[in-house]
């Protein structure tokens, strides 16, 4: 850095930059007006900075900049990528004439853009792809030269050459050389602008300049690995799978690295990447010939062949395939070809020992489009069980899928090693995708993370489920389930050399202080926690103690009824302002905002228009302010252009009604974060829709004492237990499930004495505000008043028991936002 007065070297090392020298000689000039009388003065110290700067060269204090820092750097894919705008437009204006085009891109779309949440612009996401998939093309074909004399094509395009000839000397070196993923051409290539196809062929010009075939072996080494990280970082999307993960996964399912494994959803090949790499640590001789990976998309099989064209693999034949996953089957015909000429070779799709993958997120309502045969799972699992009830939810999401259409493509006893959503351990759709899984396979392990989100850039939860093929579906099989939770976030135990003694831990079902965590349940043990309708997200905790509190609970549903706040339709109309001119008669108080609801006494923070009367009734009682409240709505419409009067209207009330019978007498938020508990209203009041509301079915229900026993300890369990962790750590409360699912400490069951007692310990939790739950449940009045509650119920003695699961489930929740090491 040089501002003319003074130059300073840096000298970057590992994140951070130190001084290494400054240069102060030019300190005396204080302005603009005196650079140009002191230019040979500014010379004199460029030339001295020069050679101090070649001296550190010499020295090696410095290191010059490699073709593998040249071309791996930010400067020459910044360039490219800033003609991201340009590309998306040709493809946008194409796609405008050409259905087939647009049709493509939708389908490709469809099966991405849950990767690119933060990027609703498909035609910049197609073009960034392309940019990146062509500027492989050029490094990889000049890096081969060294290997394969085919790649010398590559030197015939120059300025003169066009962008359809430029695309066809890929596809000719392809021929001759293989690497199709990475040279064949992609959705839109024939689109890129002309401006854009020159600056790649300046590209290739100062590779040829380079001499990039000429190079060391293991600088090609280090520019393919370089290249293969850089271009993840650009383009693989959200879930592309983190290395420490992905040797994580190898680590537990691939027991045998000499045997066949398959990833069939390959996606940005690290997972491929993590298995070769463990091949080789263990001594395979020739790693790639049990190495398989598809993938339905082109992109992925670029990032994947990428992944695993490192010097030594240059040509020898890799199994990496274009392939939808539900379409694979035993001995099915797939192409490859010979890395030596380039011919076709015509390959049998073997049954694997070990099938290893990070399963793709696609949304429900796309899976008719992207598989539309995928319904027919439920007639093959129904089939081969015998069982007709047995099945998929209608709206499950493709990851629950395909276990079931790789079951068949797995050896007797095969394992499976996937990575889903969490979502599943909590919802109906999850309680169908695991009956029907403990049909077809052994569940060995569901593992969590206890600390750190394994996805940094994306805000999902997700699980590893390990599987052992059952060959029979029709016979049953005894389920012993660990439910196991990391200790450590998944760089630690990778960057620790921890891999071994988590598998080893794991598979003889040991916890180990600090390391991981591991509940393991009986088939008799997950159906009494099922006869509870206690999620599986809950199981992470021990939940031995369940069975002596069950008899003392009821079913919160036989109390109250349990719903989601208000949702009119249009809060504008229905939560009015204050002040305002309507008549009291009309409205009732209202929470709108879980942030106003801070202690156990919860009190309105609004006000909600209800009323019941048609508008001549209004004016013929001189109600003018509720009158001209609704007049002011009549011309309304919502977002879509619907008039109000419309879009509000529902059977036997008027448009503008809110009726009086959705009233809460207790309340609690849809998405709690780390303050769990359920509030007392002074008075029935309307609540919004992020929040559930409890409305008591009996007048004479003691609401008192129930507050306190819905408070208590147990019933912070049941909030916590019921629910699941998002990606940002708050819980995701589901009103059916409050409904079907929480119990709570019976209060016919207490006598006068008991009640007395219970509410004296309660006044000082609802004399302030609620507390963090680790901060709450360590509060000296919060402990007296759970071991009163408990002790009125001879159930003291599981205090303990019933706070560490509490607590564990709550710690797992709020792991996301633990920073990764």
């Amino acid at each position: 850095v040089w501002n003319v007065t003074t130059a300073v070297l840096y000298l970057r090392e590992d994140s951070s930059n130190r001084i290494l020298k400054t240069w102060h000689d030019l300190s005396h000039i204080t302005n603009r007006e005196e650079v140009q009388p002191n230019r040979p003065a500014i010379n004199q110290q460029l030339s001295k900075i020069l050679n101090d700067l070649n001296q550190f060269l010499t020295d090696g204090v410095i290191r010059p900049a490699t073709i593998v820092d040249a071309m791996t750097g930010e400067g020459i894919t910044d360039m490219l990528l800033a003609n991201i705008g340009l590309y998306a437009e040709n493809l946008k204006q194409f796609a405008d004439t050409t259905y087939q085009f647009e049709d493509d891109v939708n389908q490709w779309w469809m099966g991405s853009r849950l990767e690119f949440p933060d990027e609703p612009d498909r035609w910049k996401v197609l073009a960034r792809n392309n940019l990146i998939t062509m500027f492989n093309k050029f490094i990889f074909a000049h890096a081969l030269k060294h290997y394969n004399s085919s790649a010398n094509l590559v030197d015939t395009i120059d300025s003169n050459t066009s962008l359809i000839d430029g695309i066809q000397v890929f596809e000719r070196i392809s021929i001759s050389a293989d690497f199709w993923n990475i040279f064949s051409r992609n959705l839109g290539d024939e689109l890129t602008p002309a401006y854009t196809w020159s600056n790649f062929k300046d590209l290739n010009a100062l590779l040829k300049e380079f001499s990039v075939s000429q190079i060391d072996a293991s600088l090609i080494h280090d520019l393919l690995e370089n290249l293969a990280v850089k271009v993840k970082r650009k383009v693989a999307g959200q879930f592309a799978t983190p290395m420490p993960l992905a040797r994580l996964l190898a680590t537990l399912v691939v027991l045998d690295a000499a045997q066949n494994v398959l990833d069939p959803c390959c996606g940005s090949g690290t997972i491929a990447k993590a298995v070769y790499d463990l091949k080789v640590q263990k001594g395979v001789k020739e790693p790639l010939s049990s190495l398989w990976a598809s993938d339905k998309f082109a992109l992925p099989l670029n990032l994947a062949t990428l992944s695993i064209a490192q010097p030594e693999n240059m040509g020898k034949l890799m199994r990496i395939f274009p392939a939808d996953a539900t379409q694979l089957k035993p001995a099915m015909a797939i192409t490859l070809h010979d890395p030596r000429n380039g011919a076709a070779i015509t390959a049998s799709l073997p049954t694997f020992p070990f099938i290893i993958s990070n399963l793709p997120f696609v949304r429900q309502e796309d899976l008719a489009s992207l598989n539309p045969g995928i319904d027919s799972i439920n007639e093959k699992i129904r089939m081969l069980t015998g069982d007709s009830q047995l099945g998929l939810a209608a709206r499950s999401d493709l990851y629950t899928y395909l276990p079931f259409y790789l079951w068949q493509m797995l050896e007797s006893g095969g394992r499976l090693g996937i990575i889903i959503s969490n979502s599943w351990l909590a919802t109906e759709m999850g309680d169908k995708f695991f009956a029907a899984l403990t049909k077809f396979y052994e569940v060995e392990a569901i593992i969590t993370s206890g600390k750190g989100r394994w996805f940094q850039n994306a805000k999902v939860v997700t699980n590893i489920l390990l599987l052992k093929k059952h060959d029979q579906p029709s016979v049953p099989i005894p389920q012993n389930v660990k439910f196991v939770v990391l200790k450590q976030t998944v760089e630690t135990i990778a960057a620790d050399d921890l891999l071994l003694d988590v598998r080893s831990l794991l598979h003889a079902g040991q916890s180990k202080e600090g390391l991981l965590d591991i509940q393991t349940y009986t088939e008799a043990e997950l159906d009494y926690l099922r006869s509870l309708s206690l999620p599986a997200s809950a199981y992470f905790a021990n939940l031995a103690w369940l069975s002596e509190v069950e008899p003392s609970t009821i079913k919160l549903s036989q109390l109250f009824n349990v719903n989601r706040g208000e949702r009119r339709g249009w809060d504008p109309l229905f939560f009015p302002p204050k002040p305002n001119n309507i008549e009291p008669d009309y409205l009732k108080p209202v929470l709108k905002s879980p942030q106003s609801a801070r202690g156990l006494q919860v009190e309105p923070d609004g006000l909600a228009f209800c009323c019941p009367l048609s508008q001549a009734e209004l004016k013929s009682l001189g109600h003018r302010g509720a009158l001209a409240w609704i007049e002011s709505f009549e011309s309304a419409v919502n977002e879509v252009g619907q008039p109000l009067t419309k879009s509000l209207a529902r059977p036997g009330i008027h448009w503008y009604t809110m009726k009086p019978d959705t009233l809460a007498d207790f309340v609690t938020a849809t998405n709690p974060g780390e303050r769990l508990f359920i509030g007392k209203f002074a008075q029935p009041t309307f609540v919004n829709q992020r929040l559930i509301r409890l409305t008591r079915l009996q007048s004479d229900l003691d609401v008192e004492l129930t507050q306190a026993l819905l408070n208590s300890l147990l019933g912070l369990f049941y909030i916590e237990a019921l629910g699941f962790g998002r990606g940002e750590g708050v819980l995701d409360l589901n009103p059916t499930k409050l409904k079907s699912s929480m119990r709570l400490l019976n209060p016919a069951l207490i006598g006068a004495p008991d009640r007395a007692k219970i509410l004296e310990k309660f006044q000082p939790l609802l004399d302030r505000p609620v507390l963090k739950l680790e901060d709450e449940l360590t509060s000296p009045d919060r402990q007296l008043f759970d071991e009163t509650v408990l002790q009125a119920y001879n159930l003291v003695e599981l205090h303990d028991d019933i706070k560490a699961a509490l607590l564990k489930l709550h710690r797992i929740r709020n792991a996301v936002n633990t920073k990764s090491a």
